[in-house]
């Protein structure tokens, strides 16, 4: 076992998670803590693991996926599902084995899921005459 491959290990021991409850989550949120090594954040930038709890809305996957996106390098998905059937969340790259996704550089949740554009798309258009007549006064 090389060196980077240690390291990693021991950094991913205990992979900060971030919470998403959905329907049903907070029962399912608290078994996955009970029975895994998880420390909870309440900042994604914090977070190794997006973790969706219970039935998530389908309403919710554009927001879920900018939210993924502000998780740091390296970082994974996990979906602990409800008691009942209901469809995997969508959009999003889900692991199955999360330590292994975190140590994986190669895993699809280190892929970018979002166009990289912009912070601020209105950048730039507006009134035109705007320069001209600071120029004019200056």
């Amino acid at each position: 076992m090389g060196v980077g491959v240690a390291l990693r290990n021991f950094a991913f021991a205990e992979p900060t998670a971030l919470p998403v409850l959905g329907l049903g989550g907070a029962t399912v949120w608290s078994d996955y803590l009970r029975g895994n090594r998880a420390r909870l954040t309440r900042a994604p930038h914090d977070a190794d693991l997006l973790v969706l709890a219970g039935e998530i809305p389908p309403q919710w996957t554009d927001a879920l996926r900018a939210l993924f996106e502000t998780l740091a390098l390296p970082r994974a998905v996990v979906w602990l599902p409800p008691p009942w059937p209901c469809a995997p969340p969508a959009g999003l790259p889900l692991a199955d084995d999360p330590h292994h996704a975190l140590l994986d550089p190669g895993a699809p949740g280190n892929r970018p899921l979002l166009e990289d554009g912009p912070p601020s798309p209105w950048r730039g258009r507006g009134c035109r005459r705007w320069p001209r007549a600071m120029s004019r006064s200056g």
